[in-house]
């Protein structure tokens, strides 16, 4: 943390409610923090190499990718910013993914906003790391089967659909009406993705695509 500034925090939540109502709260912390707030990945990149912010505060889910990605990339660069990621998922893979990537806090939507608030306290109060977190592997690789990009060529053109429009954070209803299928014919094919991906777990589809964003492509 800044020791001649007040503290700089920021925000990354593309729910512009929660981002809002959040900066306010983080900014009547001890200390009268500076808070900015950022909506995408691409203007949380700006805000970290324009402001060097102290702590951000993380969602998983963003229009333009998912919060491992950015983690990811402040590692590898030696961002010195503290991270704490906030998120809708409460789900064992996430928080061990989340630490692999060297991730300062986790907390979910559903918790007590002030107890965020505290535990962004307490990340800022922390101690400096001894080094930088550096993971070399994109984060799809810390706990994803290693033929996880050779599987992708085993799924037809209506589930790489499928898999693409999850990437862009769209529910099972709302990828029938873009396909023109029933939503059983969505959970049908998600079942087939998980089957010859090997994934299990009621988030694990949903975190692939996120983390494959990039990958899939356009549909």
């Amino acid at each position: 943390m800044s020791t001649a500034a007040a503290p700089r925090i920021l925000v990354v939540d593309d729910h512009p409610v929660f981002r809002v109502g959040m900066a306010a709260l983080l900014s009547k912390l001890p200390g009268a923090p500076r808070v900015s707030e950022a909506s995408s990945l691409d203007g949380a990149w700006r805000a970290i190499e324009h402001e060097a912010p102290d702590c951000v505060t993380l969602d998983l889910q963003l229009p333009d990718g998912n919060g491992f990605t950015l983690l990811s990339k402040a590692r590898r660069q030696g961002v010195s910013s503290r991270f704490v990621l906030v998120t809708t998922f409460d789900d064992p893979s996430l928080k061990r993914r989340a630490h692999a990537l060297g991730v300062d806090g986790f907390a979910t939507k559903e918790a007590d906003p002030d107890d965020i608030a505290q535990l962004v306290l307490r990340v800022l109060a922390a101690p400096p790391r001894s080094a930088p977190c550096t993971h070399e592997k994109p984060p799809f690789e810390l706990d994803a089967p290693p033929s996880l990009l050779g599987a992708l060529s085993r799924l037809t053109w209506s589930e790489r659909r499928v898999l693409r429009l999850l990437s862009k954070n769209r529910t099972s209803a709302e990828i029938a009406a873009a396909l023109g299928v029933s939503p059983r014919t969505v959970q049908n094919h998600r079942a087939h993705i998980c089957q010859k991906l090997g994934l299990r777990g009621p988030h694990r589809l949903l975190e692939v695509a996120l983390e494959l964003k990039d990958v899939l492509g356009e549909s």
